[in-house]
């Protein structure tokens, strides 16, 4: 069914099979100011302006209904928000308030004043927000003159200068709108094909945003502040897979929050509190962080969206401002903070590395104030038995690190972040082009002095694929574009600079390489040699073919990988709708020091079908297996022709085989998200 193939004409050299169900069945960094000003949802933030439209970038018609909508696919994305209604409402219903109501929500603008208990509620949750661990400062400035007054006045403050506006949000919209939990966990059934007998027991769970209370664009006399992506609640999706004494399998759907500080602070009031700090004007994000600042402690709230992580027993929902938080199994029940976040109290990466071997993990934190970028490891036991400073000479946005037996891997790519920069009116975060790339190899128990930095060329990569020692080399591997979406350039719009960007153009045929072709991520080669200093970089994948969210089998993490998975874009249906939509998933075939007439490299396609967007592959091992790539793939898959959800499971060593292994129907629509994880029974 190769014409009905989604995910381009283009992508010429892959072996590829698309797979179109016969009938129907009823898809990316937060805050710390020195401290309040830095959003360390800085993911968003870089991320968005491209990869994501923002509520300002649609302009919205007297009657409210965007303007852009002539695309077939983004009216029916639009169009799903009139379907939504009724269907996906539960018992835990939110209080209604006196807000408009978006999506079967009320939604209330921050002109509400707050009560007295506000402040009395400052001084509990304050610490848990305060990523950096440190109170907020009284002693003078503006944050200084705004914590000297009470928080009602602040409350009342922002009722008076923050006034809601009628503005079509499309985070809110389609696919990326929020759900409701479904309450106790639904048995599940599959609707084409069948769970493998070895299948193990488990359970697939992705976290991604879920506004609780979704925010109504406000403004101000500073600007205006929307609501984005990557600042909704986190919400958990597990489907867990059970066998009884006589090995028969059952398998249940489950959906909850994390029950963060903030969001059972906002759910006490029965409206949303914080104000947003990613898609607003930049008078408006100094504002803002600072007013969340007086009001809880911090720049923003710890949303726990981002990534799972399993290490040393525990199971943790990660963002990357501050603590991860852990959540229980198979209830989703969220409990606290671990006790190591105690003696960090900084920023944590939401892309830890746990050696599958020492069951070591390894991760980091990033800031604006220095030290801007602090490395640590866990012991098997969830102990902090190694810190260190790595004097980064600047605020580098980085996102994700890789590991080795022997060394950990750090990223220090030109996405900087600068106050002084915003101070001056200009971006706070931005992409330097005429800046250095490098990346940092250490000893896993390294110090400062044994941190070795390898000049790389610039570019940017928000996820690696894995790392491992060959002789003298480390080599590393990652989805890396030439370019990275901020803002577009004066006179075009976030929606033709992204269309533009995720066109496949080769530099050397592009008007500007940073902007034709320059937001397509191809699988790519950093070859470091630790005798010599030496780096050997190359693009290993068809430029061609542009994918996000790589994994491999994490059972070989650190060590020599034969395989890679990836989610694919769909590039036809991204310049259609300029949005990110992942229509498939793809396995590449990576040989050992490939020559240069093996690239680029193989990568068999799966696709989903016409209108079927996915997001990251999660690997799941088979029980016993031998081969690096003895398992499965699972992921969600939406259908935006039915507005419906479903769970696959691919065979790992058969991706491009037409049909599933398994499609499983998931009782309520899936939103799409951002990572996943396989927790084994």
């Amino acid at each position: 069914m190769a014409s009905s193939a989604c995910i381009s004409s283009q992508a010429l050299s892959v072996s590829r099979s698309t797979h179109c169900p016969q009938q129907t069945h009823s898809h990316q960094p937060h805050f710390s100011l020195t401290s309040a000003l830095v959003p360390c949802h800085l993911r968003g933030a870089a991320f968005a302006s491209t990869f994501l439209p923002t509520a300002s970038a649609l302009q919205s018609s007297p009657n409210g209904r965007i303007r852009e909508s002539r695309c077939p696919r983004v009216q029916r994305r639009f169009a799903i928000r009139a379907q939504s209604h009724g269907d996906e409402v539960s018992p835990n219903q939110p209080p209604t308030t006196t807000g408009t109501a978006l999506l079967d929500r009320p939604v209330e603008s921050v002109t509400t004043t707050s009560t007295g208990s506000d402040l009395q509620e400052k001084d509990k949750v304050g610490k848990a927000f305060n990523v950096g661990g440190k109170p907020p400062e009284k002693g003078g400035g503006i944050a200084g003159l705004v914590g000297s007054v009470s928080e009602r006045a602040v409350s009342n403050l922002i009722g008076l200068l923050y006034k809601p506006v009628e503005e079509t949000n499309p985070i809110l919209e389609g696919n990326f709108a929020p759900v409701n939990e479904i309450g106790k966990r639904a048995r599940v059934d599959v609707i084409e094909g069948a769970i493998p007998a070895d299948f193990p027991a488990g359970a697939y769970v992705r976290v991604g945003p879920n506004p609780y209370f979704p925010q109504r664009t406000l403004k101000s006399p500073l600007g205006r502040t929307a609501h984005h992506w990557f600042e909704g609640d986190g919400m958990l999706h597990a489907t867990s897979f059970e066998k009884n004494d006589s090995e028969e399998q059952a398998v249940f759907y489950k959906n909850k929050y994390l029950d963060t500080p903030g969001l059972r602070l906002e759910k006490e009031r029965g409206r949303p509190l914080f104000l947003g700090t990613v898609d607003c004007d930049q008078g408006t994000l100094i504002a803002n962080a600072l007013l969340n600042q007086a009001r809880f402690g911090a720049g923003n709230k710890n949303t726990a969206n981002t990534s799972v992580v399993l290490h040393s027993g525990k199971v943790y929902a990660a963002w990357e401002g501050g603590s991860p938080t852990i959540f229980s199994l198979p209830d989703l029940e969220t409990q606290g903070f671990p006790e190591w976040f105690e003696g960090w109290k900084r920023p944590v990466t939401a892309h830890p590395k746990v050696d599958p071997v020492t069951n070591e993990m390894m991760f980091f934190g990033f800031d604006v104030p220095k030290p801007h970028a602090v490395y640590g490891v866990l012991s098997p036991e969830g102990e902090i038995v190694h810190k260190v400073d790595l004097n980064f000479e600047r605020a580098t946005f980085m996102h994700d690190m890789a590991i080795t037996e022997k060394y950990t891997l750090f990223l220090d790519l030109p996405l900087t972040l600068s106050t002084e920069r915003l101070k001056e009116g200009k971006p706070l975060i931005d992409f330097e082009t005429d800046s250095f790339a490098r990346v940092g190899v250490i000893p896993r128990f390294g110090n400062q002095d044994s941190l070795k930095w390898f000049d790389v060329q610039a570019g940017f990569a928000f996820h690696v694929l894995n790392a491992f020692e060959d002789g003298d080399e480390v080599v590393l591997h990652g989805q890396r574009s030439r370019s990275v979406g901020l803002t577009p350039p004066r006179g075009m719009t976030p929606q033709d600079y992204f269309r533009r960007g995720i066109r496949p153009t080769p530099a050397e045929s592009a008007e500007d390489p940073l902007l034709d072709g320059g937001l397509v991520n191809n699988l790519y080669e950093w070859r470091l040699d630790m005798q010599t200093g030496e780096t050997n970089e190359r693009m290993l994948s068809d430029w061609k073919v542009s994918g996000d969210f790589p994994r491999v089998n994490e059972n070989h993490l650190g060590r020599r990988t034969k395989y890679g998975y990836v989610a694919v874009h769909d590039i036809e249906a991204c310049i259609e709708a300029a949005l990110p939509l992942y229509g498939g998933i793809g396995k590449f075939h990576i040989p050992a020091n490939a020559k240069e007439s093996e690239l680029p490299v193989r990568m068999d396609l799966h696709t989903f079908g016409p209108g079927r967007f996915g997001g990251e592959p999660v690997f799941v091992p088979r029980p016993g297996g031998k081969d690096e790539d003895d398992g499965w793939l699972v992921t969600y898959v939406y259908d935006e022709n039915t507005n419906e959800s479903e769970m696959y499971i691919i065979d790992a060593k058969e991706v491009d085989k037409e049909a599933p292994t398994a499609r499983i129907k998931i009782p309520q629509r899936i939103p799409y998200g951002f990572h996943g994880q396989w927790i084994p029974a």
